[in-house]
């Protein structure tokens, strides 16, 4: 694999959410067409991955901004994908009150790639995990309400928040404990 790597990058492409149109799939495999890979990944945050040569890396980048796509390189990651149970949301039980568009609205409202790793996710379905992000959004039985189980980067210990989270506050939530987190770290490397 090492050799493999060689000249090449690692190439991550962000699905907001497992949100990804068959015409924008499409699109991703004719980008890796045109650079000469044969070979796309799914990753466990549901990116796309892929592997490029280096004399692609300048014809990527136009190739992603004509589709408006989000990448990175692996060797710049800075980002994570934001993780939910929308690819469960047909094929397995759900909340009762839970349905696509609430995944729709919510991932909607992110513009940015968030520094942290944010799941939201139905506790009904089996095929997204519930847990695994630093930012947890697990619908409750309660209507158009979340509740929200955080994880501190370096960490294993989850906290449950207090109160529950409206559908229409997460972006803003998830900003605001976000940019405090950083903060906080960004602190505690300034004194080590």
């Amino acid at each position: 694999m090492r050799n493999q790597l060689l000249n090449k990058e690692i190439v991550r492409v962000y699905s907001h959410g497992g949100i990804l149109s068959p015409g924008e799939l499409m699109k991703i495999v004719a980008i890796a067409n045109k650079v000469g890979t044969t070979q796309i990944h799914f990753g466990i945050r549901q990116d796309i991955v892929m592997i490029v040569d280096n004399l692609y890396l300048t014809q990527i980048d136009e190739l992603f901004e004509e589709l408006s796509l989000k990448y990175e390189l692996i060797s710049e990651f800075s980002s994570t994908n934001i993780v939910t149970s929308y690819p469960a949301a047909s094929i397995l039980k759900t909340t009762s009150w839970l349905r696509t568009g609430h995944y729709y609205s919510i991932i909607d409202e992110f513009d940015e790639i968030p520094e942290l790793k944010i799941n939201i996710v139905d506790p009904m379905q089996g095929l997204v995990p519930l847990l695994t992000g630093n930012l947890n959004f697990v619908a409750s039985e309660k209507r158009e309400y979340w509740y929200l189980f955080l994880k501190y980067p370096g960490t294993e210990k989850l906290e449950l928040w207090p109160n529950y989270i409206p559908t229409d506050d997460i972006k803003k939530v998830s900003s605001s404990i976000v940019e405090g987190v950083l903060q906080g770290l960004h602190s505690v490397k300034l004194l080590k």
